[in-house]
């Protein structure tokens, strides 16, 4: 399935820590004006970031017995290797804690910059669409995936009409991955 790492850009680095300019705060002024005029002047200030870069590695024991087929067996633990470090850094990329020596995730709590949108009682399709709104709204910016939670998009897939009909396709079907023409 699509991951989090899948759908965010991503960069190496020889370096001990990347630094980077964050947009804290911005301030459109463009506005009409007379001939003559003074044009509007924006406000826009970066700040220097900096995020230390992380390590992130496993290992294996391999027999002497496994180790005979040199090209069998690294073949296998090359697959499965980077298979697990993978999952470990998309899942730190996504709710890591910033805690030395985890990354800081896109989830943390120290992430005042984070839009959010309440589920309250709507049903999972409304607050996905409000949140996509207030995407292209308050960030001004084209929503390009759904990130949710196995169980909870399970929830969505297993919606029924009244009827009984399920909502995102037949269960003999693989049904669809987006919601509201986004990938989930």
């Amino acid at each position: 399935p699509i991951q989090v790492l899948d759908i965010i850009p991503r960069l190496q680095t020889t370096m001990a820590a990347v630094v980077y300019m964050e947009e804290t705060t911005r301030t459109h002024a463009a506005a009409e004006r007379n001939e003559g005029e003074a044009y509007a002047e924006s406000t826009f200030v970066l700040t220097q970031r900096s995020s230390t870069v992380r390590s992130i590695g496993d290992s294996i024991t391999v027999t002497d017995e496994q180790i005979e087929d040199v090209a069998g067996v690294e073949g296998y633990l090359n697959l499965r290797l980077s298979f697990g470090l993978r999952q470990r850094l998309d899942s730190e990329v996504l709710v890591g804690d910033g805690v030395a020596p985890n990354l800081t995730g896109i989830l943390d709590n120290g992430n005042t910059s984070l839009q959010t949108q309440a589920k309250s009682t709507d049903p999972v399709p409304d607050a996905v669409y409000k949140a996509m709104v207030k995407v292209r709204v308050t960030g001004r910016a084209f929503p390009g995936a759904f990130v949710v939670h196995p169980n909870d998009w399970r929830d969505v897939r297993l919606l029924r009409t009244a009827d009984g009909i399920y909502i995102w396709g037949s269960p003999s079907e693989a049904g669809p991955e987006r919601i509201w023409g986004i990938p989930v």
